[in-house]
């Protein structure tokens, strides 16, 4: 990883064989970053992934073991109970353009991931919801 820092925003290469949401909480710890948003691109050689079934209050997870196309890097860094959490979402094409993403749990680089990180004055920490198994956002404290 190489990334360069100029006021409030980060430029971050993740490079091939790098696990980006490890990367991610590296720099955070380095950086002394608690809240932030991330968006970026790139090439990945695997995913792991989770979508949340509402109705069964339920999560599924996915890996996908092969090259895919990062066409949207989105998410946030907050504080929650274990330390600074990257929250990321992604989406991938494969080699026919088939789509596929969700959260991000890990995430292997096969060529480079590129993401931009802003820094935030917000105080956006995890709160757990009522009704659901959602880790909710919550700001101030």
């Amino acid at each position: 990883m190489e990334y360069y820092r100029k006021g409030n925003q980060i430029a971050v290469r993740i490079d091939a064989g790098e696990e980006m949401v490890e990367q991610v909480r590296i720099l955070c710890e380095k950086e002394n970053i608690t809240s932030a948003f991330i968006n970026g691109i790139g090439f990945c050689d695997s995913m792991k992934v989770r979508v949340f079934n509402k109705a069964e209050n339920k999560f599924y997870f996915k890996t996908f073991v092969e090259s895919m196309e990062l066409t949207s890097i989105v998410g946030n860094i907050f504080v929650a109970d274990n330390g600074v959490y990257p929250h990321i979402h992604v989406t991938g094409a494969d080699e026919e353009m088939n789509i596929k993403g969700g959260h991000l749990i890990e995430c292997q680089i096969g060529a480079t991931a590129e993401l931009l990180i802003t820094l935030s004055d917000f105080d956006i920490t995890r709160a757990e919801c009522d009704d659901l198994r959602l880790g909710l956002m919550r700001f101030g404290k």
